[in-house]
């Protein structure tokens, strides 16, 4: 990223902070301002704690990740951004209790691009566990989670096939940055290191035309995705790879990220922003290990346990102590 991309992130975050600064805030004092108010409603002050901490993993489950980005880049601060993501991957696993209707391919495109660009390989490993096997419902996500745990267990039985109803998504009319996406996870398993350079690209270039729900002039520039997939080429295979990797040249990439997650060994971030003694929970939140993503029988398929995920949280949020 030159001096015009940084100033075009800016730019991009204050227009949404105008439109939406309760969505949007500037700084974290301000978020923190409108979690008061929340936490202090009557009807959660008087709920049993077991309730209090499920309404509050609602309350916090991204913590807001645009503004914690947007002040790393005004700062130009790489260990803040850093420690951003690592923020944001935590706690979209942590507060990840929401039925979702499907099986874990629900992850290949949520949560799972955040845990890779922050370098928490082994919280993916959690989320995506190798006995849950290929994901049973077709969509994208399905096959780029498929692919995605070829790469992170690499004793994954089901390779071939997974490599097989990739080749068949592919043939799909389907957008083309999720077509980049399979692409580029694709390149990784069967280690072609040319065809992932050029497919990374396109997937940046393709994603910043995107114009489905929820992209915005601010996410569009910084894609987490591309770091994700990048920090992933470079961890597969122990290492292998990572020699004829090249740093994408690309403006909605941010190549001195990638240059600080080099020079600190791709280890994962830390804890940046502490929360005030009256909102402590969020604290907890924070220092919680997720437990493990487990399937459950729905008729012929197979769902996320999200009742089961959510109980772990809730038991091990009520008797935690930091």
């Amino acid at each position: 990223m030159d001096n015009k991309d940084y100033e075009i992130l800016i730019e991009e975050y204050e227009k949404l902070n105008e439109e939406r600064a309760d969505i949007y805030p500037l700084t974290f004092d301000e978020y923190v301002d409108g979690l008061r108010q929340s936490f202090s409603k009557p009807n959660f002050i008087s709920a049993p704690i077991e309730k209090q901490i499920k309404v509050a993993l609602r309350w916090i489950s991204e913590g807001r990740p645009l503004m914690k980005y947007y002040n790393a880049f005004k700062e130009r601060d790489m260990k803040a951004l850093n420690n951003s993501l690592y923020e944001t991957a935590h706690l979209k696993q942590i507060c990840n209790t929401a039925g979702t209707g499907s099986d874990h391919g629900f992850y290949g495109m949520k949560i799972t691009p955040e845990l890779l660009a922050a370098n928490m390989m082994e919280r993916v490993k959690i989320l995506l566990p190798k006995e849950n096997g290929l994901g049973s419902y077709n969509f994208s996500g399905t096959h780029i989670a498929n692919l995605l745990m070829c790469i992170i267990h690499k004793d994954f039985e089901y390779k071939e096939e997974a490599l097989d109803l990739a080749e068949k998504e592919l043939e799909k009319k389907i957008p083309e940055y999720v077509k980049r996406w399979i692409k580029c996870m694709r390149a990784i398993v069967i280690k072609d290191c040319d065809m992932f350079n050029e497919q990374i690209i396109a997937f940046c270039k393709s994603y910043m035309k995107c114009k489905e729900f929820g992209m915005n002039g601010f996410n569009k520039r910084f894609c987490v995705e591309a770091h994700g997939l990048y920090n992933l080429a470079i961890w597969a295979y122990d290492g292998e790879l990572k020699e004829n990797i090249n740093v994408p040249d690309i403006a909605n990439f941010c190549q001195e990220l990638a240059q600080y997650q080099k020079d600190n060994n791709y280890g994962a971030g830390e804890i940046m922003y502490v929360y005030p003694e009256e909102l402590d929970v969020c604290n907890r939140i924070m220092n919680c290990e997720p437990p493990r993503m487990y399937l459950k029988d729905a008729g012929k398929k197979k769902v996320l346990d999200v009742d089961r995920f959510e109980q772990e949280v809730v038991s091990s949020l009520s008797t935690f102590r930091r």
